[in-house]
């Protein structure tokens, strides 16, 4: 006679998982219990939030670098972006919206043979444009060229220091904020070739010096103005928590800035100065002059192609 089978196994139940929030409620007071769930369900979705945030800068950290193409309308940044990024200059209108372009440009230091990959972003200049616009792009960059016209200087400089000075204050503004340094700027003097005389090539280095101290003069007005209690043209613009120019408007008043109380650098007293911006703020500002060519030519941006490598 056969030995009987022995009893089967009882089934395996699976375990019940209980969520995370569940869990940590569990042993309070129905009543607490109830207070308590949308606190941490609150703090859960903070931290996924939060963890998302972290992980897009540490993408943008890691990515192609973003610079930034800043300058008062018709200042001929929208040719030099087009330049950069098509090697051609198509016509060109002020700008409505933001361009933008990755680009890749060949070095002999890269280690990667495609070269340097860069994000080239072209602000609108417009001031009811540009303000909000350059405060959502400003955390993630790590350079800005401000371009300025340089043959119709004595025209332009005091809407090219109005514009300049915006921009300075806004990055002192979100130094002061983050204690992350600044990024770099570079002033590229534009359609220097315009200067050239007699078919003459051009030559830069005059016309940059000349802007470079009409923009001094023109700064160095502006902030005395401001001491004495004038109205100056774009003081008093609403600077964000993300370092850029808010939504306010840009002749709202706030809290004064780093750098010198207005994002100039120095003793307000003793005028302005590029070495005590540099100084104070901690910023590198850095000239060339640039112009652009229809025929392929790019002599005339070599030099900004170099600083843009340098990034």
């Amino acid at each position: 006679m056969d030995d009987p089978s022995p009893p089967s196994p009882p089934p395996l139940s699976t375990p019940e998982v209980t969520p995370l929030p569940s869990l940590v409620l569990l042993q309070l007071p129905a009543a607490l219990n109830d207070a308590l769930k949308p606190a941490v369900l609150g703090a859960v979705v903070l931290g996924i939030i939060s963890l998302l945030v972290w992980l897009r800068r540490r993408k943008q950290e890691s990515g192609p670098a973003t610079v930034l193409f800043v300058g008062a309308p018709d200042s001929g940044k929208t040719a030099l972006f087009s330049q950069l990024s098509l090697s051609t200059l198509p016509a060109t209108r002020t700008s409505s919206a933001p361009n933008e372009s990755h680009v890749s440009l060949p070095t002999q230091t890269s280690k990667t043979p495609s070269g340097i990959a860069l994000h080239l972003v072209d602000i609108p200049g417009h001031p009811r444009i540009r303000s909000t616009t350059f405060s959502d792009y400003l955390p993630g960059a790590r350079g800005l060229v401000f371009v300025v016209e340089g043959p119709g200087i004595s025209r332009t400089v005091s809407q090219a220091g109005e514009h300049l000075h915006l921009v300075l204050r806004s990055l002192a503004r979100r130094v002061h904020a983050t204690s992350k340094p600044a990024p770099r700027l570079l002033v590229a003097v534009s359609k220097v070739d315009l200067s050239a005389k007699g078919g003459a090539p051009p030559a830069p280095a005059p016309l940059v010096a000349r802007v470079k101290a009409a923009l001094a003069a023109e700064l160095g007005r502006r902030r005395a103005a401001h001491r004495a209690g004038a109205a100056v043209e774009g003081l008093g613009a609403v600077v964000d928590e993300k370092g850029g120019v808010g939504k306010g408007g840009e002749d709202e008043k706030e809290e004064e800035d780093g750098w010198g109380g207005d994002g100039l650098g120095g003793d307000p007293k003793d005028g302005f100065s590029w070495e005590a911006l540099e100084r104070d703020g901690d910023v590198q500002v850095d000239w060339v002059g640039t112009w652009v060519s229809s025929n392929g030519d790019e002599e005339g941006v070599a030099e900004l192609k170099d600083w843009l490598v340098s990034l």
